[in-house]
């Protein structure tokens, strides 16, 4: 009796949530496949192709096998089932998907012109090297995509919630999105009052909304 083997795609590591391919290969053609789950037989699983797909929801190790059968015609013009022998399994190893942390530094009141770093840590030794991307608010295209990413001097514009994510670099993994931090930039306001105060003797001349005149001669004035 011939004997099918199971192939697996992807073959490497797998996260929860991840969808593989699975195939029955034989060289004739003709079979209906079967498929067993932990020596366990599934009775859905029956079909004419050779593939099937399976979303893998569980961490931990799930073994597959698979078996085929066909009919054929007797000399009695009868028709007979021809059962392949059982394939050798194959364990599949699906991980927990990891969720990045992402942080902010500083994580206190921010003002325009200011440095701000965020950073996206994805603890997961079995990945070698990880791609990042950053998204700010609800939007799908990445700002970023370093691990930090840093704002030589943000603007009010910068304001928003950012998340993070990581994807297997040469690989299929990716993790889950990250916990959202949130940027909030302030403007530096340089005049509190139409009465300018000052510990130095200065005068504030207001001329225009883009020039400032100081005369040194009063401990305080009136912008004008």
């Amino acid at each position: 009796k011939p004997k099918p083997t199971v192939g697996v795609n992807p073959q490497s590591f797998i996260y929860t949530g991840d969808t593989i391919t699975l195939s029955c290969e034989l060289q004739e053609t003709g079979w209906e496949f079967f498929w067993y789950r932990n020596s366990q037989f599934e009775r859905n699983k029956t079909r004419d192709t050779n593939t099937l797909s399976v979303r893998v929801d569980i961490a931990g190790e799930t073994v597959y096998q698979c078996r085929a059968s066909k009919t054929i015609s007797n000399i009695y013009n009868n028709y007979d089932y021809v059962y392949t022998r059982l394939s050798d399994s194959v364990t599949i190893t699906a991980e927990e998907r990891p969720k990045p942390v992402a942080s902010i530094n500083p994580d206190k009141q921010v003002f325009s012109g200011d440095t701000v770093t965020l950073r996206c840590e994805i603890q997961d030794e079995s990945v070698f090297r990880w791609q990042y991307s950053w998204y700010k608010d609800a939007s799908l295209s990445p700002v970023s995509s370093v691990q930090m990413y840093t704002i030589s001097s943000v603007r009010v514009t910068h304001t928003g919630k950012y998340t993070c994510k990581g994807r297997e670099s040469g690989g299929s993994r990716s993790s889950h999105l990250s916990n959202a931090v949130t940027l909030t930039v302030s403007v530096m306001e340089m005049f509190s009052s139409s009465t300018v105060k000052t510990f130095d003797r200065l005068r504030v001349r207001l001329l225009h909304p883009s020039f400032v005149i100081f005369d040194m001669n009063d401990r305080s004035s009136t912008a004008r």
